[in-house]
């Protein structure tokens, strides 16, 4: 159901392999291609070394290509939660700050939709930092995976603030998140805890409640 907040995105990251003939075949990442010539019909050492660098090669392309999909995925869906959530009302002449603890592909992606997106009347200002410790006041803090440890800091620094708290890694809605985004399969989804929303001071709308998996 998470899905229907992405569905603009879902059709223009591609990964295609064409085969041309038995040596020769594209790779096709959106607008780029690759093309690479390989005799498949010899398996000389020489050849053989080769095949293994191109499937490392191709390998390491797919990751990075998922990686980057993966953050613009987040980046819509973060968009969305701010759309869906009852922001306190004396903040509505103010910038609406996102801080990004520890995930730079997510901050490029949030800056990209800033230049043309706005939560309501308010411009989005993307911030970003290594750790949790001495963030700027934020309407959204988010989490990435890698930093996930600093968890139960966050939640402690950020005790009385009117903040969204988002993470990258399933299950941290338990530390006190009110979401956590998790993968099943190629598709990304989110828990979501309105207890967690609500202790901070914050509303949140049924709809986001129903496409999220509510772990209260």
């Amino acid at each position: 159901m998470a899905q229907k907040l992405i569905n603009p995105l879902l059709n223009k990251q591609k990964v295609s392999i064409t085969k041309i003939n038995k040596k020769s075949f594209f790779l096709t990442s959106n607008s780029v291609t690759f093309k690479y010539t390989l005799d498949v019909t010899n398996n000389n050492k020489k050849n053989m070394k080769m095949k293994k660098i191109l499937l490392s090669i191709l390998f390491a392309l797919i990751c990075c290509i998922s990686s980057a999909q993966m953050a613009k995925f987040q980046a819509l869906y973060i968009y969305n939660f701010a759309k869906n959530i009852g922001w306190a009302s004396e903040d509505n002449s103010k910038d609406f700050v996102i801080t990004v603890v520890g995930d730079n592909e997510l901050v490029s992606e949030l800056n990209s939709l800033a230049k043309t997106k706005k939560i309501g009347n308010r411009t989005v200002i993307v911030k970003e930092a290594a750790t949790v410790n001495g963030l700027p006041k934020s309407d959204i803090i988010y989490l990435g995976e890698s930093k996930s440890a600093q968890i139960a800091s966050l939640m402690t620094n950020q005790k009385g603030n009117k903040t969204l708290i988002v993470t990258g890694r399933q299950g941290q809605c338990a530390d006190g998140a009110g979401i956590s985004f998790f993968s099943q399969g190629s598709k990304l989804n989110f828990e979501i805890s309105e207890k967690n929303i609500k202790t901070g001071g914050l509303n949140v709308s049924a709809k986001l409640l129903q496409l999220g998996t509510q772990v209260d």
